[in-house]
C-alpha cells in the first residue's frame, strides 16, 4: 500500500505540470524540431550545440521525459568520454556546463544521472592522478 503510494507519487512529481498535449500546437512543434535538431547534433559530434537544443526543449516544456532523458544520455556519454581522453581544463568545462544544467531547476538538480556525473567529474578533477 504505501510504497505504491509513494511511487505514485513520484512518478506524479516528475510528469511535466502541463501535460504535452496541452500545449499550444506551435510549442509542440517547436518542441520536437529541437529534440530533432539536437539527435542530429548529437550524431556529428557536435555535443555543445545538441546541449544547447535539448536545454532549450526542456525550457519549453519542463520535466518533459524527451528532453531529459536526452540531456542525461548526452551527459553520460560526454562524462565516460570525458574521464577516459580530457585533461583537467576539459573536465572543468564540461564540469561547468552540466552544473549549468544542474542550475536550471530543482527537478534536474536532483536527477540521479546528472547528479552522479557531476560527482564523477568533481572526483577526478580534485584527483593528483588528473593533468
Amino acid at each position: 500500500g504505501y510504497v505504491a503510494y509513494d511511487r505514485i507519487e513520484a512518478r506524479i512529481a516528475a510528469a511535466p505540470a502541463v501535460a504535452f498535449a496541452d500545449l499550444p500546437a506551435d510549442t509542440r512543434a517547436q518542441f520536437t524540431q529541437l529534440l530533432q535538431d539536437g539527435d542530429k547534433f548529437t550524431q556529428y559530434g557536435d555535443v555543445a550545440g545538441a546541449l544547447d537544443l535539448f536545454v532549450r526543449a526542456y525550457q519549453l516544456h519542463p520535466r518533459n521525459p524527451e528532453a531529459v532523458a536526452r540531456i542525461e544520455a548526452l551527459f553520460e556519454r560526454v562524462v565516460t568520454i570525458g574521464l577516459r581522453e580530457s585533461d583537467r581544463q576539459d573536465l572543468t568545462t564540461l564540469k561547468e556546463n552540466l552544473d549549468g544544467v544542474l542550475a536550471i531547476d530543482d527537478f534536474l538538480a536532483h536527477r540521479a544521472a546528472l547528479v552522479k556525473a557531476d560527482e564523477r567529474l568533481a572526483a577526478r578533477i580534485a584527483s593528483p592522478a588528473a593533468n
